[in-house]
């Protein structure tokens, strides 16, 4: 059973994703390898990036903008249990 997710909340758009793992160290090696995707594909030429993530790997947060942009966009990434 899945026991621990990962939580994305994306703003301004209020969307949500829940990514489920078996283990909590799963669910923070993929919060982690998520971060860094994310990370990586914002590095195009236009955007303004700024990124940090807690060193156990539970919470992440990127900041993101078009150049010139006044409206950022927001990626949480969190760690979570998952109860039945």
């Amino acid at each position: 059973m899945k026991s621990f997710a990962v939580i994305f909340n994306y703003l301004p758009d209020d969307d949500s994703a829940v990514y489920l793992f078996n283990t909590e160290q799963e669910a923070k090696k993929n919060l982690r390898s998520f971060y860094d995707a994310q990370m990586s594909i914002k590095q195009d030429p236009g955007w303004v990036n700024h990124g940090s993530i807690a060193e156990d790997n539970t919470y992440a947060r990127i900041t993101s903008r078009l150049f010139g942009d006044v409206e950022e966009d927001v990626t949480e990434i969190r760690l979570g249990r998952v109860f039945v």
